[in-house]
């Protein structure tokens, strides 16, 4: 076998090798996502919250935005269940189960809801910025 023949043949290896890394990644990731869709989990900083949970420790108020009017729960409230210190000086990713993120100031957290379907609505942020079926907030 040739040196050009040799190198094609550890390429097409490495390549494949790859392919099927990232597909059992992109498995686990949709497992993952999946269990929280159907158990009803949101991750906040590291801590599993239940939407149950969430909708029984807060209470929920109504919005009105140029979509029309929604009720849910303050995401304020949310962070403050997740035990966040000094939330005023983070911003915060939240992110949907089809990996769509927007990152949002504490000052957009105050005003948003997250509804009972699982979408954070801003009446003052343009639609594109809401996220749906939210499965994580991280904390930067």
């Amino acid at each position: 076998m040739e040196r050009a023949e040799k190198f094609a043949l550890i390429c097409a290896i490495l390549l494949l090798s790859a392919g099927f890394a990232s597909s059992l990644y992109l498995k686990k990731v949709k497992e993952k996502t999946e269990k929280f869709l159907e158990e009803g989990y949101i991750e906040v900083n590291g801590v599993n919250l239940s939407i149950d949970e969430i909708f029984e420790e807060c209470l929920e108020k109504e919005i009105s935005t140029f979509k029309g009017n929604y009720t849910g729960i303050p995401l304020s409230c949310i962070m403050n269940m997740s035990g966040i210190e000094n939330p005023d000086e983070h911003e915060y990713t939240i992110i949907g189960a089809d990996g769509y993120s927007q990152t949002f100031s504490w000052g957009d957290i105050e005003k948003g809801i997250l509804t009972r379907e699982r979408k954070t609505i801003f009446p003052h942020l343009p639609g594109m910025k809401w996220v749906k079926d939210v499965i994580k907030i991280e904390v930067n």
